[in-house]
């Protein structure tokens, strides 16, 4: 039988042995605490975007309303005054 395999590769039983070797050295405790820690920047603007929709539907044009309505808001040029959250 002809050998396949490619140099520098690594077998099943090899990888077996390191991941198992991972676990027996508290590999337990960080590899769930690394892979969480990496998912951090693929999350946080899915978050941020959830956050501002909810905020520019629920909360802005409340806010909006009653500081805007008065004169001296309209007087200050504020500019959530001119902005509507209406999309």
């Amino acid at each position: 039988m002809a050998d396949h395999s490619v140099a520098g590769s690594v077998d099943s039983n090899e990888l077996a042995g390191m991941y198992h070797a991972l676990l027996m050295n508290g590999g337990e405790k960080w590899i769930p605490t690394s892979v969480g820690l990496a998912t951090i920047p693929f999350i946080v603007h899915p978050i941020d975007t959830g956050v501002h929709k909810l905020l520019d539907f629920a909360i802005r044009p409340y806010v909006k309303r009653a500081i805007c309505s008065s004169k001296e808001a309209a007087s200050l040029g504020l500019d959530m005054c001119e902005v509507t959250w209406d999309d």
